[in-house]
């Protein structure tokens, strides 16, 4: 890792670490509610996708649209709280309940959006810096454990997410 980089990294960690007793207070959960509004919103790309190219049923559409994008929260808060300590998790809310988290989220989504052919309803601009705070973020131990949580690298939260998705998803068959 370029120097440079590695300074700002550290940086953004310290300033994370320095924060994490008083953003936890604020935050606690924000990394279940990001993951969670994540794969509602996924869905809501892929309703976006399918109506553009008239393959879904209105009804469906409707229906997939009213799921609550917190629906799987309380799933996403007990993987995480079994995979990973309290200092792990405070440190992840921290960034995902920050102004920094919800920049961050934001321009995922509208990634995905690009991706799949759907028009970006919610453009942001993301400066240098950010990305770069982002980045250093994003290429910490923790995060990319986080990352691995519904994967194939991780069988057993990949069969619970699939599990529970198929049960909020079923009503709108």
């Amino acid at each position: 890792m370029p120097h440079a980089t590695f300074r700002s990294a550290l940086v953004v960690l310290l300033g994370l670490v320095t924060a994490l007793p008083v953003l936890a207070q604020d935050t606690k959960g924000a990394t279940a509610r990001q993951l969670s509004r994540a794969v509602i919103a996924g869905v809501g790309v892929g309703v976006d996708k399918a109506e553009a190219e008239g393959t879904l049923d209105p009804r469906v559409a409707e229906c997939l649209r009213a799921i609550d994008p917190l629906a799987i929260e309380p799933t996403y808060q007990r993987l995480l709280t079994a995979k990973f300590t309290e200092e792990e998790l405070a440190f992840l809310d921290a960034h995902y309940g920050s102004p920094l988290g919800e920049l961050d989220w934001r321009s995922s989504l509208n990634t995905l959006r690009e991706q799949q052919g759907v028009p970006i309803t919610d453009p942001v601009t993301v400066t240098p810096e950010q990305r770069k705070a982002i980045n250093a973020f994003l290429s910490t131990v923790v995060t990319r454990r986080l990352n691995l949580i519904g994967s194939g690298d991780d069988a057993e939260s990949k069969r619970i997410l699939e599990t529970e998705i198929a049960r909020i998803l079923e009503p709108c068959r």
